[in-house]
C-alpha cells in the first residue's frame, strides 16, 4: 500500500456505521499508507458529501507525488509531520549518506500545505545564525533548486515573541492535540479514568487557548460523559479523533 503512496496513487478507506464494529485505526493507518484519507459515516446519508470530497481532491490534484530532499543535516531527525490542511505523522525517512527523503505524498490546485519538521540540534556557543541544511523539493525524478536552511540562535525577549514563533507555536499545540487525543483512547481502554481525566483536560485546555470550539465541544461532551460514570462510545472518540487531525487551511 505505501508503494501507492509513494508513486502518487491515492488509496482511501472509510467506516460506515458503529465503529465499535469494524478496527478504524487499521483503516486510517491504511489510508495514510495509501496517501489518502481515512472518512467516517455514521450513516449511508453521510457517506456520499464524502466520496464527493474525495473525487474532488482527485481532479484537483496537479503533482501526484513529491518529496523534501534534506542535504547536509546539521542535527538529527526526530518526527516530520504534516499540520495542514490536516495532521499526519510521517514514518521515518529515508537516509542515504548526508541524503535525507521525505515522501509527502500528493498537492491539490489551490490547497496549500504546511509541514513541520522537528530536527534536534547539539548546543551551540553564543549567539548568532547557523546553518541548518539544505533542502530542495522532488517530483517525477526532476530535483528543485536547493534553498539554504538558518537558524538564529538569541537571548532577546523581542525576538523570541515574534508572530512567526507564535504561529509555528500555534501548530505544533494542535499536533499536541492529536497525539494525545491518541493517548486519551489508549487510556479509555486500558480502563485507566485517571489518566484519561488528565489527558482531557490538557487536550481542551490547548484547544480553547486556540479558539478550537469544534474540538472543544467533543473533548467537553467525552469528559461530560466520563464524570456522571457513562460509557464512551467507539463512534464518539472516532470522530473527536478525525476533529484533531483536521487543522485550518492555509491562505
Amino acid at each position: 500500500m505505501e508503494n501507492y503512496g509513494n508513486q502518487g496513487i491515492s488509496f482511501s478507506t472509510v467506516g460506515l456505521g458503529n465503529a465499535a464494529r469494524y478496527d478504524k485505526d487499521f483503516l486510517i493507518a491504511l489510508a495514510e499508507r495509501g496517501n489518502g484519507a481515512f472518512q467516517y459515516a455514521a450513516t449511508a446519508e453521510e457517506l456520499v458529501p464524502l466520496i464527493l470530497e474525495e473525487f474532488q481532491k482527485f481532479q484537483q490534484t496537479v503533482i501526484p507525488s513529491f518529496e523534501l530532499v534534506i542535504e547536509e543535516i546539521a542535527g538529527e531527525i526526530r518526527r516530520f509531520c504534516r499540520v495542514s490542511p490536516e495532521i499526519k505523522i510521517f514514518d521515518p525517512p529515508i537516509v542515504e549518506g548526508e541524503k535525507t527523503t521525505l515522501s509527502c505524498g500528493s498537492l491539490q490546485q489551490g490547497v496549500s500545505q504546511l509541514y513541520l519538521l522537528d530536527i534536534i540540534t547539539p548546543p551551540q556557543p553564543g549567539t548568532g545564525k547557523r546553518r541548518l541544511c539544505d533542502i530542495s523539493v522532488a517530483s517525477a525524478g526532476t530535483m528543485g533548486p536547493s534553498a539554504c536552511v538558518t537558524i538564529e540562535y538569541t537571548d532577546e525577549e523581542s525576538r523570541l515573541s515574534q508572530p512567526m514563533r507564535r504561529e509555528v507555536e500555534s501548530w505544533i499545540d494542535l499536533l499536541q492535540v492529536f497525539v494525545t487525543q491518541g493517548k486519551i483512547e489508549a487510556s479509555l481502554k486500558a480502563g485507566d479514568l485517571k489518566k484519561t481525566r488528565v489527558l482531557l483536560n490538557n487536550a481542551r485546555g490547548i484547544t480553547r487557548r486556540l479558539g478550537e470550539s469544534g474540538k472543544t465541544r467533543l473533548l467537553d461532551d467525552i469528559a461530560e460523559r466520563l464524570q456522571r460514570g457513562e460509557p464512551i462510545s467507539e463512534d464518539e472518540l472516532t470522530r473527536a479523533k478525525l476533529a484533531s487531525k483536521k487543522t485550518k487551511v492555509l491562505t
